[in-house]
């Protein structure tokens, strides 16, 4: 026979398993939302007009959109920021924005 302490341990329980479901699905949403890390980067690097940036995740140095513009046509090699819409890229190897 359960008591009324047992009870109440048991929704106390359940209510902070529920909060940090809760937390959880606020945190992936909001992650979801949110611009990758790199964005902040290369939005400072073309505002400098630099035709490169280094990715803060994986410190590979990237070509900005104002490099890809100035080079006037799609390489075909996936860039991250062809303003091209990757004419030039095979099907398979298209990755989106």
């Amino acid at each position: 026979m359960s008591t009324i302490d047992d009870k109440s341990s048991e929704l106390s329980s359940s209510s902070t398993t529920n909060l940090k479901e809760n937390n959880t699905k606020e945190n992936d949403e909001t992650r979801s939302d949110s611009k990758p890390p790199w964005a902040e980067a290369h939005r400072i690097a073309v505002q400098n007009n630099q035709n490169t940036y280094t990715d803060p995740e994986t410190s590979y140095i990237v070509m900005t959109e104002l490099f890809h513009k100035q080079r006037g046509y799609c390489c075909g090699n996936n860039c991250r920021h062809c303003p091209y819409d990757h004419v030039n890229v095979k099907k398979k190897n298209v990755i989106e924005k």
